[in-house]
């Protein structure tokens, strides 16, 4: 026998003899608990009336317990069914966990695909398809960020025109990702990336490695630049109005005929006009070709920085700096053909 067989005849076996000492109960039971003003034989009116009610209370005490039995079954019942939902509950959603992420899986792989097609449409498509993983997928947002910026190093399929509508296009997509989806520590590897004649408006690119990236005729507004890593960078003839380059690291990039003049586009506030200016506080410009660059409404721009770089008498200065003596000498030398020892 097993021991659930065992469990249900020894319930059977007890509830037979629950029975029959309750049926021996309320027979015998008034004597049992008033036998000493109770007769045995010749029963008067009298003891009628106080057998009776004790049976009657035995009875009623027995329909209270067999009730009290009742819904404490039910209750367990009733939580073994609450069990039985939630199981079948967070199976479900387990399954649909499953499926679900199968599908991001399946969309995931076809994306990858069709990054390496061919046909700028089909890639433009495999960009446009992991920004949407990776926004339904939090959990797939730094491998969709990671895969965008390889794509932006190395273009798979080479092409002869000025610009790449793919390359823009994966930039806009990171430039726009959400931020809050970022792992700690998070940095975008596009060192050495071809991103000349590529736009955007408001790229979040701090902490970018853009090192040796090819930034020529970029049109930039308002980006993100904070402690951006722009070593050796070529930014000739780019525009970055509005850019916020707090920190970052410009060591010999080349910043000829650069435009870094504030966002043209203001905000009307009532009476009040806001304007978003470039913001160079604490950038570091050792080396930085500066010939030619509109530095003017430049913020946190100093003389130090100044002194670091190759300037000349096309390279426009913030109002504050451009009557300074030793900067005058300065571009004086550059002119001459000075330059920055190499680090």
């Amino acid at each position: 026998m097993t021991r659930r067989t065992l469990k249900r005849l020894g319930f059977t076996a007890a509830l037979i003899l629950l029975v029959i000492g309750f049926g021996l109960l309320i027979w015998k039971g008034p004597w049992w608990l008033d036998g000493d003003h109770l007769r045995s034989k010749n029963l008067e009116p009298a003891d009628g009336v106080v057998i009776t009610g004790v049976r009657t209370a035995l009875v009623a005490l027995g329909a209270g317990a067999i009730a009290a039995m009742g819904l404490y079954y039910s209750h367990q019942n009733h939580r073994h069914t609450e069990k039985l939902f939630k199981h079948t509950q967070d199976k479900d959603i387990e399954q649909a966990a499953l499926a679900r992420e199968g599908q991001v899986t399946d969309r995931y792989t076809a994306a990858i695909k069709l990054l390496a097609s061919e046909r700028l449409h089909e890639r433009l498509g495999g960009i446009y398809s992991l920004e949407r993983i990776a926004r339904d997928s939090s959990r797939d947002h730094p491998t969709v960020t990671e895969v965008l910026a390889a794509f932006i190093r190395n273009p798979p399929v080479p092409e002869k025109a000025a610009g790449r509508d793919d390359v823009n296009a994966a930039l806009r997509v990171l430039g726009r990702r959400d931020l809050s989806h970022d792992p700690r520590g998070l940095v975008l590897r596009l060192r050495g990336a071809p991103l000349s004649t590529t736009d955007g408006e408001d790229l979040k690119l701090d902490r970018a490695d853009l090192s040796k990236a090819r930034l020529c005729d970029v049109n930039w507004s308002r980006p993100e630049l904070n402690e951006a890593v722009l070593r050796d960078a070529d930014l000739t003839n780019a525009h970055l109005n509005g850019a916020r380059l707090r920190g970052a690291d410009l060591t010999g990039a080349c910043l000829a005929q650069a435009d870094l003049t504030p966002d043209t586009r203001t905000l009307s506030v009532k009476k009040w006009k806001l304007t978003s200016s470039t913001d160079l506080t604490d950038a570091i410009l050792h080396g930085s070709d500066l010939s030619g660059a509109d530095l003017s409404g430049i913020i946190g721009l100093t003389k130090g920085q100044l002194l670091n770089s190759v300037i000349t008498r096309r390279t426009r200065l913030p109002r504050e700096l451009e009557t300074d003596v030793a900067l005058q000498q300065h571009v004086e030398d550059c002119e001459q053909g000075w330059r920055p020892f190499a680090e």
